[in-house]
């Protein structure tokens, strides 16, 4: 019984590994080091499918805050085919690929600027469709940055007034990077354990 047990367990992680292809990050780095640790933009893919949007708990009650501009480092061959939004109306976003600057952040090969007539603040989430689904991670550019993104804040009388640009990259560990040693070890475990009852 043990031995079905064990079994079952490592095929459940190995499925785990070649299907979950999620994966979440944050960007907290700042140009404007007044705002050192106070912004979090929550970037996750899934798919075709990269979602954005502020998750910074030091912006919650403060007014027009606003994301402006993404700048994202994609792989050779993906593009962007469109950006939605969650406001009301629905802001219009434009994205073009090319050679973009962004800040200290380096360049992208994307960038996606909102339609600054007749727009609405928005905090996200920001959804970006790709031509074609992910596969890894998203590539890092020549700052070791893989997404960067413009945030408006605030107004007189306010804590928190300004904008910035934050950045980061999706090089974390991932669950299936996790899974699979913890796979290959419990497999291990199996064997040396059988050994020794032999």
């Amino acid at each position: 019984m043990k031995t079905v047990y064990v079994i079952g367990v490592l095929v459940f992680l190995l499925i785990t590994v070649s299907s979950a292809s999620a994966a979440s990050f944050y960007l907290t780095e700042v140009n404007d080091h007044t705002y050192d640790g106070k912004i979090r933009i929550e970037v996750s893919y899934s798919g075709s499918t990269i979602t954005v949007k502020d998750v910074s708990t030091s912006l919650d009650g403060i007014s027009n805050v606003d994301i402006k501009e993404i700048g994202i480092q994609l792989p050779t061959g993906y593009r962007v085919t469109s950006v939605v939004d969650s406001s009301k109306p629905a802001n219009r976003w434009s994205a073009s690929s090319g050679n973009y600057q962004e800040s200290e952040f380096g360049r992208f090969n994307t960038q996606i600027i909102r339609d600054p007539g007749k727009s609405s603040k928005t905090r996200g989430p920001i959804t970006i469709n790709l031509n074609k689904e992910l596969e890894g991670t998203l590539p890092l550019n020549n700052n070791q940055n893989s997404v960067v993104v413009h945030i408006s804040f605030g107004e007189k009388k306010e804590a928190l007034v300004g904008s910035t640009w934050v950045g980061g990259s999706a090089q974390i560990p991932e669950f299936p990077s996790i899974a699979l040693p913890v796979a290959a070890i419990m497999g291990l475990m199996f064997i040396l354990d059988t050994r020794r009852k032999e």
